[in-house]
Formats: C-alpha cells, sequence, structure tokens
C-alpha cells in the first residue's frame, strides 16, 4: 500500500476538479464508497481523486456530471472553471 505521501504531486487542474467534485459530493452527502460505485471504482480508488491526490479520468468526470444532472463532464469542467453555462462553448 502507497502512503498518500508518497504519491506524485498533482497539477493545479487536477486539485481544482477535485474541489469541485468534492463539493458536489458534500452537497449530496454522498460517501465515497457511493462515489466508487457511480464510476465502478473501489471506495479507496475514489477516495485519492476526491481528496485530489490523484487526476479523475474523463470517462468518470462524465459519469459523475451526468449523476449530478450535468449533460456532460465538460460542464462539470466549466463549473471547476468557474464559467456559467452561457459562458460555456459546449452545449
Amino acid at each position: 500500500m502507497v502512503r498518500n505521501s508518497d504519491l506524485p504531486q498533482t497539477s493545479g487542474i487536477t486539485k481544482v476538479i477535485a474541489d469541485t467534485i468534492r463539493g458536489l459530493i458534500d452537497k449530496k452527502h454522498l460517501s465515497q464508497t457511493q462515489v466508487g460505485t457511480i464510476i465502478g471504482k473501489s471506495q479507496s480508488y475514489a477516495s485519492l481523486r476526491i481528496k485530489g491526490l490523484a487526476p479523475w479520468n474523463v470517462d468518470e468526470i462524465d459519469k459523475l456530471a451526468k449523476y449530478f444532472g450535468y449533460s456532460n463532464g465538460f460542464a462539470l469542467v466549466d463549473l471547476a472553471r468557474g464559467m456559467t453555462s452561457k459562458e460555456s462553448d459546449i452545449d
């Protein structure tokens, strides 16, 4: 098992997306296990991504976006970027 402190540093983008997703998870009162189920992965896998210690992949972002009521992963990334739907290039 790898300690969190032994993981490579993640990018600022990874952290911003993780913060956004964590906020949505908190609003829905979801557990890490529930998030893992949504994306088809384990609780520990989801935990690393929720904490921003590992990056989400695009398929996971898309699954989470749809779960939270967004049309696709682009909309969730736009939310992380601070864009409103009117500013988004993707509908």
